[in-house]
């Protein structure tokens, strides 16, 4: 075919290319029979973005219950330290301070990310087993399933990206399969109107600039949406 769709274009801008398809078979009875098939494709393409929608909007929910547990899970930490460090005596080298966090202050922990942070608990949980000072035994208990938030909303958040990624493997597949049906339209043209290549370009031409002769203002010569997905 000689009108390529870029590898990196959005659903939108295939749905666009998909409508405009549509429209100009159906403009003439001899190619009215080709629409259906357009407008099956535009289903597909409309389901896909759904759901790539879905899960967009999956992951900024998870991202933001993943910063608001997070926070609290620091905030009780914070709390567990500065407990612990006075009933050190305010000496950081001291038990229980040093069982707990030994050299790592409780603000460090502040920037790990969640595979880090999980390492980091499941070690200073493990440590907290040998604290036995009576008044952190709660706040040691709080902290602990301050945690199990973050591990659980850091857990639901990889699996949202997860899916979204997933959408690209997706979207890579319906151009191609627009592409595929443009082949295949492009074919069954040019056996009904012999030697019609104007006909062709008009019909699927990804530009909107199609040689009618018609003076266009810029923003016609173009689909409207951004061709690339990101």
């Amino acid at each position: 075919m000689a009108y390529d769709i870029r590898d990196s274009a959005s659903i939108e801008y295939l749905r666009e290319y998909v409508q405009g398809v549509s429209a100009g078979l159906d403009a003439r009875d001899a190619t009215k029979s080709l629409v259906p098939t357009w407008l099956a494709l535009d289903g597909k393409l409309k389901a896909a973005r759904d759901v790539r929608d879905d899960a967009r909007f999956e992951r900024v929910r998870t991202i933001r219950r993943y910063g608001v547990v997070k926070t609290d899970f620091l905030n009780a930490l914070t709390t567990l330290s500065g407990t612990a460090f006075l009933a050190s005596g305010k000496d950081a080298s001291a038990v229980p301070y040093s069982l707990l966090f030994g050299r790592r202050r409780a603000e460090d922990v502040r920037e790990l990310g969640f595979n880090n942070l999980r390492d980091f608990a499941d070690t200073f949980f493990v440590s907290a087993q040998d604290v036995r000072t009576p008044q952190l035994a709660p706040i040691i208990a709080a902290t602990q399933a301050a945690f199990a938030l973050v591990f659980t909303a850091g857990g639901a958040r990889q699996a949202a990206r997860v899916a979204l990624v997933s959408h690209e493997n997706r979207r890579a597949e319906l151009v191609i399969e627009v592409e595929d049906l443009a082949d295949d339209t492009e074919a069954k043209v040019l056996t009904a109107f012999p030697g019609r290549r104007e006909l062709v370009r008009t019909l699927l031409s990804p530009s909107l600039d199609t040689g009618s002769g018609d003076k266009k203002d810029n923003d016609e010569s173009q689909p409207t949406t951004p061709p690339a997905e990101t």
